[in-house]
Protein backbone atom coordinates (compact mmCIF):
# COMPACT_ATOMS: atom_id res chain seq x y z
CA UNK A 1 0.00 0.00 0.00
CA UNK A 2 3.14 2.30 0.49
CA UNK A 3 3.76 1.73 -3.08
CA UNK A 4 1.13 2.50 -4.17
CA UNK A 5 0.73 5.56 -2.59
CA UNK A 6 4.42 6.87 -3.57
CA UNK A 7 2.72 6.40 -7.41
CA UNK A 8 0.08 7.96 -6.82
CA UNK A 9 2.04 10.50 -5.34
CA UNK A 10 4.12 10.87 -8.28
CA UNK A 11 1.98 10.76 -10.70
CA UNK A 12 0.01 14.08 -9.35
CA UNK A 13 3.46 15.80 -9.10
CA UNK A 14 3.79 14.98 -12.83
CA UNK A 15 0.18 15.73 -13.66
CA UNK A 16 0.75 19.17 -12.04
CA UNK A 17 3.67 20.26 -13.38
CA UNK A 18 2.52 19.32 -16.72
CA UNK A 19 -0.68 21.66 -15.98
CA UNK A 20 1.93 24.74 -14.73
CA UNK A 21 3.79 23.78 -18.56
CA UNK A 22 1.07 23.94 -20.39
CA UNK A 23 -0.62 27.25 -18.34
CA UNK A 24 2.61 29.22 -18.80
CA UNK A 25 2.46 28.19 -22.85
CA UNK A 26 -1.56 29.36 -23.12
CA UNK A 27 -0.18 32.59 -21.05
CA UNK A 28 2.72 33.68 -23.36
CA UNK A 29 0.61 33.01 -26.29
CA UNK A 30 -1.76 35.10 -24.80
CA UNK A 31 0.68 38.13 -24.21
CA UNK A 32 2.23 37.39 -27.42
CA UNK A 33 -1.33 38.45 -28.90
CA UNK A 34 -1.77 41.19 -27.14
CA UNK A 35 1.93 42.66 -27.90
CA UNK A 36 0.65 42.57 -31.46
CA UNK A 37 -2.17 43.90 -31.20
CA UNK A 38 -0.96 47.24 -29.84
CA UNK A 39 1.58 47.76 -32.64
CA UNK A 40 0.61 50.21 -35.05
CA UNK A 41 0.43 48.27 -38.80
CA UNK A 42 1.98 49.59 -41.22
Amino acid sequence: MHYLASILEWIFFVGLGGSLVVALMAFFGDLEVFIEKDQPHS
